[in-house]
């Protein structure tokens, strides 16, 4: 079976390397199931523990995807419970490990409109049901860079909750100035994509 070019040749052999009994959906109900545990130790400051777990979550995060699209095991419930599982972990990781960084009103600010994002997609399906639709609305290329956004925020404020240097500090505001430019973008793809299938 052939892989999507974007994958690339690399990530190609690495995901044929993965056990077959690993599933996509196993790794995606294994990075649900430790997400709490997580937010917890980090929550409590042992951040020793949390960066390299977030790390491997994260990982798991940008395989399981690539692995179902490979293996042809693509389905609905799988596309929907990465999406969930994705942001219950980078969401709150933000919001846990950012509590006293990065000012409240950023991150309250992340918050609100990647909820906004989450509440449009039953909106989308709803309508293309009732059109009797069968297609989803693609991946805009700004959800994809958001994606990419808040994982580095969440690894640079867990770096300078370990470290205390300056200039990780003003990455991760970067990182979540950028991630809030491209949720907001995305949303406003979604709304018109949106509006647009129900008007058609």
């Amino acid at each position: 079976m052939e892989a999507t070019p974007a994958m690339g040749v690399y990530l190609e052999k690495f995901l044929r390397r993965i056990p077959t009994r690993v599933t996509p959906n196993s790794l995606t109900f294994a990075r649900l199931a430790l997400t709490p545990p997580l937010l917890v130790i980090t929550w409590m400051g042992y951040v020793d523990w949390a960066l390299p777990l977030y790390l491997i979550l994260a990982l798991t995060d940008a395989i399981d995807g690539p692995l179902a699209r490979l293996r042809g095991a693509t389905s609905k419930l799988g596309a929907v419970m990465d999406q969930l599982s994705d942001k219950l972990l980078q969401i709150p990781m933000i919001l846990v490990s950012g509590y006293g960084i990065i000012p409240i009103r950023i991150l309250c600010l992340l918050a609100t409109v990647e909820a906004f994002l989450l509440a449009i997609r039953p909106i989308q399906a709803l309508i293309l049901q009732q059109q009797g639709a069968e297609s989803h609305p693609k991946s805009h290329v700004s959800g994809k860079i958001k994606m990419w956004a808040e994982g580095f925020t969440v690894f640079f404020l867990l770096t300078y909750r370990q470290t205390g240097i300056d200039i990780v500090w003003w990455l991760s505001l970067f990182a979540a100035i950028v991630s809030i430019a491209f949720a907001v973008t995305s949303l406003v793809a979604h709304i018109r994509f949106t509006f647009s299938a129900g008007s058609s």
